[in-house]
């Protein structure tokens, strides 16, 4: 993905949890560092992709792609299983296709929304508190 990103793009990625939401906007090399950092989070994880559009522009010098997929990662051990919806912008530089902006957001269900309880209500509640300020798991 990252071959794939213009040295200008911006990245966005929100993480709605049960305790608290996540945003961060990245540059090229912030989102790097970030996927650096967060290897130890999608341990574990698990992920099916539901959709994916590809619409292109007349001429075909731009492309937005959207796509859906259904996850699963763990948070200090926890199974959250969630839906993430993003965008990307892509337009051709340099003789190639290349991402300009991507745009993702996450949201985790909640045990309501699964019918989950009990074991899960409790897992949640274990999970430690977003900082105040940044919102961020520690």
């Amino acid at each position: 993905m990252l071959a794939l990103l213009t040295h200008d793009a911006v990245v966005e990625v929100e993480y709605r949890l049960p305790q608290a939401m996540q945003f961060k906007r990245l540059n090229k090399s912030e989102y790097a560092a970030y996927l650096r950092s967060e290897a130890v989070l999608a341990e574990g994880s698990d992920f099916q992709r539901e959709t994916t559009r590809v619409p292109l522009a007349p001429g075909a010098s731009q492309a937005e792609v959207t796509s859906t997929l259904r996850e699963t990662i763990k948070v200090q051990g926890v199974a959250l299983t969630g839906v993430t919806r993003s965008k990307s912008l892509v337009e051709v530089r340099e003789g190639r296709p290349q991402v300009t902006m991507v745009r993702a957001v996450t949201s985790f269900e909640t045990a309501e929304a699964t019918g989950r309880t009990g074991r899960w209500q409790a897992q949640q509640r274990a999970l430690p508190p977003a900082d105040a300020k940044t919102g961020n798991l520690p």
